[in-house]
C-alpha cells in the first residue's frame, strides 16, 4: 500500500509561487488541479507544463471573495482528479498602502472580501 499523496490542488497557481508549486508537485509525480482568478492564460500555460511532467492537470476559476462558491469549485477540481489529499491554499491580495493609510474600499479587499480559509492578516509598517 502507498500512502504518498497523487493529487493536489493549489489555489492561484496561474504564476508566481503558485505556479512554481504546482509545477514542483507535477515534477514529483502529483496531479494537479490549477485555479486562477483573472489570468486564464497563465492557468492554462501553468497545465501544459504540469502535463508535460506526465501529470494531469485541471483548470478552474476561482474568486476567493466569493466564499459562498469556494467549496463548490474546490470540490469540483477534487472530484475531477479524483480525489485530493494536498491543498496549498496559495490564493491572497494585498497592497503596498500602509494599513493606516488605506481606504474602507482597499480596506475591505484586502482583510474583509478575501475571506478565503484560514487566518487574514494586516500588517502595519
Amino acid at each position: 500500500m502507498s500512502l504518498a499523496p497523487r493529487r493536489a490542488i493549489v489555489t492561484a497557481s496561474n504564476s508566481g509561487i503558485g505556479r512554481a508549486t504546482a509545477v514542483a508537485l507535477a515534477v514529483s509525480g502529483m496531479d494537479v488541479g490549477i485555479t486562477w482568478h483573472t489570468d486564464r492564460t497563465g492557468a492554462d500555460a501553468t497545465a501544459a507544463e504540469v502535463r508535460g511532467h506526465g501529470q494531469a492537470a485541471v483548470v478552474a476559476r476561482l474568486d476567493t471573495a466569493a466564499f459562498e462558491r469556494y467549496g463548490e469549485v474546490i470540490d469540483r477540481l477534487a472530484d475531477r482528479l479524483g480525489g485530493v489529499e494536498v491543498f496549498v491554499n496559495n490564493a491572497g491580495t494585498g497592497s503596498n498602502t500602509p494599513a493606516l493609510e488605506m481606504s474602507l474600499d482597499e480596506l475591505s479587499r484586502c482583510a474583509v472580501r478575501m475571506r478565503t480559509p484560514g487566518p487574514n492578516q494586516i500588517s502595519v509598517g
